[in-house]
């Protein structure tokens, strides 16, 4: 991805990063249910909305705690 001739004269950026944030995209429709890893547990919550107690990636401690507000 680059600026365009536009960009580059209307901003002082060189680099497309210094103007438009980072994104990733993460295909969870491709996740195979098997958490592994922290990244495993995300696209697993994302995925479901549910995280299981055996999960303890950083953030979902949280993420736990704002469900059970919401569901009581």
């Amino acid at each position: 991805m680059q600026l365009s001739a536009r960009q580059r004269e209307q901003f002082t950026c060189k680099n497309v990063g210094d103007l438009f944030p980072e994104y990733y995209v993460l295909r969870v429709d491709e996740f195979d249910a098997k958490a592994v890893t922290p990244l495993d547990e995300w696209i697993s919550f994302l995925k479901t909305g549910k995280i299981p107690d055996n999960f303890h990636a950083k953030g979902l401690a949280e993420g736990r705690e704002q469900q059970s507000r919401i569901t009581g």
